[in-house]
C-alpha cells in the first residue's frame, strides 16, 4: 500500500502537480494548501478565505481560491493577483490558447476572467 498512514482532514480538493500531491483544505475560515509527501501533509500556503479550490497548474505553478481572493503560487511563495466580488469565489480554471481562464461564482455580476501572465486578468464575459 502507498500510504501506510490514513490522514483524517476534510479536502476541498486534490491535485497531481509536477508529481506532488497537492491537497485544499477549509478549516475555520482559512484556506490552507499542503504538499503530501511519505504520508505527512507540509503547508505551502496558510490563508484568510473559503472555500478553497486548486484552480488551474502548470508544473511548480498553480492558481488558488481562497473565497474572493486569486493567489498565484510558484516555488511554494504565493501573492495576490486578483478579487473577486465581495461574496463571490472563483470555483474552476482552465487553460486555452496559451491564456487562463477562471470562472467566477456567487452574487450576480458575476464573469469569466482571461491572463495571459497570470498577474493581469481581464473580464472576458460578466452576467
Amino acid at each position: 500500500m502507498w500510504f501506510k498512514t490514513r490522514l483524517n482532514i476534510s479536502a476541498t480538493d486534490i491535485k497531481n502537480i509536477d508529481g506532488v500531491i497537492y491537497v485544499a483544505i477549509s478549516e475555520g475560515g482559512n484556506c490552507r494548501v499542503s504538499k503530501l509527501e511519505n504520508g505527512e501533509l507540509e503547508d505551502v500556503i496558510i490563508v484568510e478565505g473559503s472555500p478553497c479550490v486548486l484552480l488551474w497548474n502548470r508544473k511548480n505553478r498553480f492558481l488558488v481560491s481562497a473565497g474572493n481572493v486569486l493567489y498565484f503560487v510558484s516555488n511554494n511563495e504565493f501573492r495576490s493577483v486578483f478579487r473577486a466580488g465581495h461574496r463571490n469565489w472563483f470555483w474552476h480554471g482552465v487553460e486555452a490558447c496559451n491564456k487562463v481562464f477562471i470562472q467566477e461564482y456567487g452574487e450576480s455580476p458575476t464573469g469569466i476572467y482571461v491572463s495571459e501572465d497570470l498577474e493581469n486578468f481581464k473580464l472576458l464575459v460578466s452576467k
